[in-house]
């Protein structure tokens, strides 16, 4: 049973496009607090291996990836941790689902949206592509996200993320809703 008060655990959702910066910010507040992270790409390797394409993937399939990423961040959560998701939740619902685990779980939600604009992101995955820094992303798949992708609303009270922001300083001015009360 969780030792720590039932609200001092978060779940973190990071959100915003694909290769906006949801990944590098995600990790640099897992360093900063020592939280785990939870990543749906990483579900998918567990599940199906390291050469699987996300086409070749049927929609129970995506949905055993996204219920099994799910559990584990419901028994992190349980185990009295806070955890990052920075993999996914571009739509509303995604958000409202993590939220609901989260209440669930006795845990406090944060959402951060990375804004960035649409050109930087469309660039960062263009130099992707040549420089393989990171996992590619299909154009069918990129601009599908960007077609369903829906920024926070005000209702969702999220931390914003410029992407010209310095995440050092950034962190450094958000520690009071990442970490953990003691």
């Amino acid at each position: 049973m969780n030792a720590k008060h039932p609200s001092s655990n978060r779940l973190i959702i990071v959100c915003g496009l694909p290769f906006a910066g949801k990944s590098t910010l995600g990790s640099a507040i897992c360093a900063e607090f020592g939280y785990p992270r939870v990543d749906v790409d990483q579900t998918k390797v567990d599940l199906y291996g390291p050469g699987v394409d996300d086409e070749d993937l049927d929609p129970k399939q995506w949905a055993r990836i996204y219920r099994e990423t799910d559990e584990r961040i419901m028994r992190l959560l349980e185990d009295g941790d806070s955890v990052v998701d920075a993999s996914r939740n571009f739509r509303k619902d995604e958000r409202n689902r993590a939220r609901a685990i989260a209440e669930r779980m006795m845990a406090e939600i944060v959402i951060i949206y990375v804004s960035t604009p649409e050109s930087v992101v469309r660039q960062r995955w263009t130099e992707n592509r040549k420089k393989q820094k990171r996992r590619d992303i299909s154009d069918k798949g990129f601009e599908e996200i960007i077609r369903v992708m829906e920024p926070p609303t005000g209702d969702e009270k999220a931390l914003i993320f410029h992407h010209d922001d310095n995440i050092k300083s950034w962190l450094v001015e958000h520690a009071g809703h990442l970490a953990e009360k003691q």
